[in-house]
């Protein structure tokens, strides 16, 4: 059986309709019960697994959003164009800025209590999200030639919070422990 096969067979099973602009990111929740969605429209969404929209708010975000989370509960964890990783709750829509990329912020990966986040700036950065004020910290500034990579996604070990990986301006991806990292790693 073709791969091209197996996917003919494929039936849509639901559509999720409501934002206006192109949708960037779709993710499970941590119970696999519901999906988050985040779009060109700047709206963060959460969705049965029916299709039915559960919520929807204005994310803060002030450009296409590229990743979002539901980490713990009802808050999210997201980041964007405009360079903003924000924490917001689901519960009245509420947004905080966590911390700024210089130029864009392409993905996180979640991470215990926390998220690792990366960006055009080539940082690679960690939130503590059980701290009341979401504290973060710088754990690697990519750089290649002498000048900054930036770096357009992350990946974190599902078994050992210490294990990532980032790839983005290279052909190369690069994996890291945590544990022995020096903050101007170079690529």
């Amino acid at each position: 059986l073709r791969a091209e096969d197996t996917v003919c067979r494929l039936q849509i099973s639901c559509r999720l309709t409501g934002h206006s602009g192109c949708v960037n990111t779709v993710a499970l929740t941590p119970e696999a019960d519901r999906l988050i969605t985040g779009s060109d429209d700047c709206l963060i969404k959460l969705w049965s697994l029916s299709g039915a929209e559960l919520f929807s708010y204005e994310s803060g975000h002030h450009g296409n959003i590229f990743c979002a989370r539901l980490v713990r509960g009802s808050t999210v964890i997201s980041c964007a164009a405009d360079g903003a990783v924000r924490l917001s709750e689901l519960t009245d829509g509420s947004s905080s800025l966590v911390l700024r990329h210089r130029g864009r912020a392409h993905r996180l990966a979640l991470r215990g209590d926390g998220a690792l986040t990366c960006g055009e700036d080539g940082l690679v950065n960690r939130v503590d999200m059980r701290a009341p004020s979401a504290e973060h910290q710088t754990l690697l500034r990519a750089r290649a030639g002498g000048r900054k990579m930036s770096i357009y996604t992350i990946g974190q070990h599902p078994h050992e919070p210490h294990i990532f990986a980032v790839a983005g301006a290279s052909p190369t991806v690069f994996e890291f422990d945590d544990r022995r990292l020096s903050e101007s790693a170079t690529l």
